[in-house]
């Protein structure tokens, strides 16, 4: 089947959802929502509102400022997520750098016997290359070094040295995706510094190896503005045993929360970000949080709260 369907204006656009049922109270700002948030990601929170079995029609009394609601708690569910990954990504990568860094060497990434057998350390070292700003010269096929680079202290080491060709660990840490700094942690062949690594977090190096990618994924999500709120989770984290209790659908946003939770504890000794999400979502009261895998009772269980007896501890 070919594709054909044609192109809408922002006015056409908002004239589709009133056609399907949607009720607009302000044509103008809804309009100006569409051509700020756009037609199609707006889309997505229209969806609970359709019509079952077809979901070609809105139910009665679905408004535009409902839709528009859920994507602002969207909205504000990722930049608070956001700013626990970014704590969670920073001490990860401040572990891992110091403790290989310390272990290995400061270039250990360069060398193949670091890694477990088989591993094809050609693919990653290009990934890290690229971030140090090398590149490939498309005449002679050689490889041409920065001169300049967005970090400072990447430039300086290209001014200052010229082997070995790629920064020490501390420099390329910063630089490198937080998945290939997955990758260069799930790849070590020295499992006693994996189990180094993660102990750091309180956590098995197996789950820890888990987590690393399942944040890389969640980190991927935010950066390109995805929708976080009712969403399955394809790369769903690990769940502790400890933890099985709390979590009854892995693949929701709460196993991330949990996750993400627990992090910041080991990370901060004791966490506010659980009662930042608990204020959020009392701020949105039409909300169901047992859409993103939060049970009836999640706030009142201890896990969440910053004030109990471990955590003063």
């Amino acid at each position: 089947m070919k594709f054909t369907k044609p192109a809408l204006g922002i006015e056409d656009q908002l004239a589709q959802l009133i056609h399907k049922g949607m009720e607009v109270s302000d044509p103008n700002a809804a309009i100006q929502r569409l051509r700020t948030i756009g037609y199609y990601r707006l889309s997505a929170y229209t969806y609970p509102f359709k019509v079952l079995p077809d979901r070609r029609r809105f139910s009665p009394g679905t408004t535009f400022e409902r839709a528009l609601r859920l994507y602002e708690f969207d909205r504000e569910l990722r930049l608070l997520v956001n700013d626990a990954v970014e704590r969670c990504e920073v001490a990860i990568r401040s572990t891992i750098v110091n403790v290989t860094a310390r272990r290995l060497g400061p270039h250990w990434f360069t060398e193949p016997q670091h890694f477990y057998p088989g591993f094809r350390i050609s693919d990653l070292r290009r990934k890290i290359e690229e971030a140090a700003g090398i590149r490939i010269d498309m005449a002679s096929g050689k490889k041409k070094y920065p001169t300049t680079h967005s970090e400072t202290f990447i430039s300086h080491y290209y001014k200052k040295y010229g082997e070995p060709d790629l920064p020490p660990i501390w420099m390329t840490g910063e630089v490198i995706s937080f998945g290939v700094l997955s990758r260069l942690y799930s790849s070590l062949a020295d499992k006693h510094i994996q189990d180094e690594i993660a102990s750091s977090f309180g956590i098995h190096s197996t789950v820890f190896r888990q987590w690393l990618q399942s944040l890389a994924y969640l980190r991927n999500l935010c950066a390109h503005h995805s929708r976080l709120w009712n969403r399955v989770f394809s790369v769903p984290p690990k769940i502790l045993k400890k933890h099985k209790p709390l979590i009854s659908a892995p693949d929701r946003f709460y196993a991330f929360a949990v996750v993400l939770n627990e992090l910041l504890k080991a990370i901060q000794g004791k966490s506010a970000w659980g009662c930042r999400l608990r204020m959020l979502l009392t701020g949105y009261p039409e909300i169901n949080p047992m859409a993103m895998g939060f049970s009836s009772d999640w706030a009142s269980n201890s896990f969440w709260n910053i004030n109990t007896a471990e955590e003063k501890s």
